[in-house]
């Protein structure tokens, strides 16, 4: 009587969560060189290392799920199968993964307030304006908020960060590896391309090989130089008493008001008359300085 040798390639599998229940994850090959009843192979999973999620085929030795795995059900496991043949008996030891499944940008916001506001939508692309002046300073720092779910834990944000994939315009940009804001970096000259296109990289957290990728294009608008307009000083009127009043207009500020009330109280004792004007009259010439004719003079 021959015991049973098993030649099992590969001896790890990966299975995807919410993968169907009955799903193959692999097979383990075994040969009995004896015939008849003693080289017929039974394969049985040991009791503790199913896990409540995988069986084998008594007769075949194909591993598969025996319920659909969830995001709770990540991790590595170590599953041990026994092949029987007659009174004789081997193991073999499979390594199965369960991972998850590739984030899924949802809908990208330009404020970060709409992030929890907005329905989730599946997002291709993403597509935002940065404004620079007439020199290229960027005058808006924060461009995009960008979001992926891990479908397995669409509530757990935290689960995923972001990267900017090196090369092109990515040295312009910043991104916030947790919260997948999309800001500019304020040294950069922008006015230099109309567009910067950006590939942003989503990943679940100890899963990088988990990952989906967006394409963001930032087109660059110059806002024109604004040149404000010239801004005419008020005109000033005098009194006859000497006394300069600024003129008054409907948006009249707290001092001016205070100079009205002001003189309109000394307009009750003294009030101010429109300027007449004053006769010119002519004066008498000074006869004490020229003496009358044929008057002898005084001895």
């Amino acid at each position: 009587d021959n015991s049973p040798v098993c030649n099992t390639h590969p001896l790890v599998y990966t299975v995807t969560e919410f993968s169907a229940a009955g799903s193959v994850i692999g097979n383990v090959s075994c040969t009995d060189a004896d015939e008849g009843a003693n080289g017929a192979l039974r394969y049985a999973l040991r009791p503790a290392s199913h896990h409540g999620l995988f069986s084998v085929d008594s007769s075949l030795g194909m591993v598969y799920l025996q319920h659909m795995p969830t995001a709770h059900n990540r991790g590595q496991y170590t599953i041990t199968v026994e092949v029987h043949s007659g009174n004789l008996s081997t193991s073999q030891t499979l390594s199965v993964r369960v991972i998850g499944m590739s984030p899924v940008f949802v809908h990208t916001f330009t404020n970060t307030s709409a992030a929890t506001t907005q329905p989730l939508q599946p997002a291709m692309a993403a597509a935002t304006e940065l404004y620079t002046d007439s020199t290229g300073k960027a005058l808006n720092s924060t461009l995009l908020t960008l979001r992926a779910i891990d479908p397995g834990l669409p509530l757990l944000t935290s689960n995923i960060f972001y990267t900017l994939a090196t090369g092109g315009s990515a040295s312009f940009f910043n991104l916030d590896k947790c919260a997948g804001i999309l800001a500019v970096l304020p040294s950069a000259a922008y006015d230099r391309q109309s567009t910067h296109n950006l590939l942003v990289i989503a990943a679940i957290r100890g899963q990088a090989m988990l990952s989906s990728n967006i394409t963001v294009k930032v087109s660059v608008i110059v806002q024109p130089t604004v040149v404000p307009p010239l801004t005419t000083l008020p005109t000033a009127a005098t009194s006859d008493a000497g006394t300069t009043e600024a003129e008054t207009t409907p948006a009249a500020t707290t001092t001016v008001s205070t100079v009205a009330v002001t003189t309109a109280a000394v307009a009750t004792t003294a009030p101010v008359t429109s300027p007449t004007t004053i006769p010119t009259t002519t004066q008498p010439a000074d006869t004490a300085a020229t003496p009358p004719a044929n008057t002898p003079p005084a001895t």
